[in-house]
Order: C-alpha cells, then structure tokens, then sequence
C-alpha cells in the first residue's frame, strides 16, 4: 500500500522485513504510537518474500496515523540480505535515511528527538546508542556505551565509528547511499554501511566539512533474538571480504590508511584468544574455520585448537567461574 508522499519530508524510516510479522508489528507500533509531526515522516516496508503470514501487519498499516507517509511493499522473490537492504532504500524519498530492523523498536519519547535532530543539525551520519533487549523485550545491556560526540573529520570518525555501525541504529543522509557503492558491497551482509565509501573518497567533502554524530540520547531498543545468520561466516569470510572491497576500491592516501587501520585492529581481534574462546563457548564451531578461511586459519591454527580445547576440557568455564566469583567478592567488600 502506498499514500501520496507529501512535499518536504525530512525523515525515511526504512525496514527490511523477513518471517517476523510479530516483531515487525511491535516495531510499526512503537512509530505510530509516538507523539510527533508525522507529515515529515515516511515509512517504509520491504517484505521479501515471506512465507509467514503478515495480515497482522497489512491490517496495522491501515491504521496509520493521519499524515504519515506508507509505502508497503512484497518482494515478487527473495532477495539476499544486501539486495533488499538495498531495494527498501531505494522506497525512501526523503533526505535522510533511518534503518531499522524487524525485530527492533524505537524507544517511547525518542522519536521527537530524532525528527528534530535531523531538522536542526542535518548530519550526514548518525551512529545511537541503544538498549539490547531480548525476546521477550527486556533489556539485557547497551549497544554503544559512548558519550555524545560530534566528528567534523571523515577520516577520524571512520576509526572511531567503523565497526559500532549496527544495523538498527543508523541515521544516513540518503545522498551517501549511492547505488554503486551499494552494490559493491553485495555479499558483505553489511552493504547499507556503503556510506563509508562515499565519505571517504568523495572530492568535495575534503575541502568542506562532515558532521558526523554520536547523539546524545539511546533511541532504539534492539532485540538479541535468534539469528538467521551465522556469526563464524560473518567475522571470517564477509568482514574480511568487505575490507578487501574498501581496499580495492578506496583512493590512495588517506582512505586507504584509514581502511588499513581498521584491518589491523580487527585482525588482532578475530585472531585474539579470548575472541576465539569466547566464539567457541557460544557454540561457534571454530573447527571449521579451516575451510571457512584457510589463510586465517594457517596463521593462527594453534589458537584455534587451543580454544578449542580449553573449551572441551571445561577449563574455560572453571577459569569464568573463578574469576565471576572473585569479582563478586570484591563488589561485596568495597
């Protein structure tokens, strides 16, 4: 379904929808509940070809708040993750772009702060902060922990911001999300961050400045709900791949260190042994990373059997135990 888009929008709220009619309506709700100009707004709606039944959702859309802008669409196939990331912003038609998941929700009172954001500070990008949520919508931690910041340097804010840019908490100028780069990010999983090519090796943005925000305020609620992804193919094979895509394409100088920084740092991390530990604990199966990603795998194989082991021996979870109750002792004597 779609209304007319009214002149002067400010704000796309854009959500990529997959077998989550349930959660995706709590998100739906958390807009049409909240207390501000919705003339300026635009939602939309991308379902990619869902087998789950979404009348729960087509029936809530017909109670849109008057003014608001919908525009609800159903993939005639399924996409991949990056191809419906990228076919939902291409719905948006206002000047900034908000991407929201599924399964998350907008905090109650923070869309005000989000709308007037935008309209008084126009920033090119805008990373939040957050409650991590479960299931069930109780909360479970943060997702960013930063004070509020504003960056007026590209390359600055790359270093700070590169890997705290999750989905469901990213405010964008739509200008940034150009297709090519959208596109040459395909089969990243992370082809909405393309932002990221377009500030760092634009022309006109050297001699003009940035403004790029941590605001000052959490504005979404984003749930740790079963994934459909797995976060071993992730963190070695699609970030790994999408760094060399940066590397390929970005322009000598500046950007090309930049990207350079950032590949260091996350290869110490991915390579670190509480990492791998803590990835073999959950389940990961970091056995296989042998034929996930050989050339890490040859690096660093002694990690990996080492993790491997002192998760199966039981001495990792001995070791957390200790230290858990250790740590205890001392909150209960200070």
């Amino acid at each position: 379904m779609s209304y007319t888009t009214p002149e002067k929008l400010l704000l796309s709220l854009c959500i990529p929808t997959l077998n989550r009619c349930t959660y995706v309506c709590a998100a739906v709700r958390s807009i049409f509940e909240a207390d501000w100009d919705v003339s300026r707004v635009e939602l939309c709606i991308s379902n990619n070809a869902s087998e789950h039944d979404y009348a729960e959702l087509e029936h809530l859309l017909t109670e849109a708040p008057r003014g608001l802008t919908v525009t609800y669409f159903v993939q005639p196939r399924r996409l991949t993750a990056d191809e419906h990331m990228f076919a939902v912003k291409s719905m948006a038609q206002a000047g900034h772009v908000y991407f929201l998941g599924d399964d998350d929700l907008f905090l109650p009172g923070q869309l005000p702060r989000l709308l007037a954001l935008v309209e008084t500070q126009a920033p090119d990008l805008a990373v939040f902060d957050g409650h991590l949520i479960d299931a069930s919508g109780q909360p479970m931690g943060r997702h960013l922990g930063r004070p509020a910041r504003i960056f007026t340097d590209q390359f600055e804010a790359f270093d700070v911001l590169r890997d705290k840019c999750m989905f469901g908490a990213l405010l964008v100028r739509r200008s940034l999300l150009q297709e090519r780069h959208f596109k040459l990010l395909f089969g990243t999983s992370h082809a909405y961050c393309c932002f990221w090519l377009s500030l760092l090796e634009s022309p006109s943005l050297a001699s003009a400045q940035v403004r790029i925000l941590i605001p000052d305020f959490p504005l979404v609620g984003l749930r740790v709900a079963e994934k459909t992804y797995s976060a071993l193919d992730v963190y070695y094979r699609q970030i790994p791949y999408e760094i060399a895509v940066y590397r390929r394409h970005l322009m000598p100088g500046p950007a090309q260190h930049a990207n350079h920084r950032f590949e260091r740092r996350y290869e110490r991390m991915v390579a670190s042994m509480g990492f791998l530990v803590r990835m073999r604990f959950a389940g990961m199966p970091i056995e296989e990373l042998r034929d996930l990603a050989p050339q890490f795998h040859e690096r660093h194989a002694w990690k990996v059997r080492l993790a491997e082991f002192l998760v199966r021996s039981g001495v990792y979870q001995t070791a957390r135990g200790i230290s858990r109750r250790l740590c205890g002792l001392r909150h209960s004597r200070s």
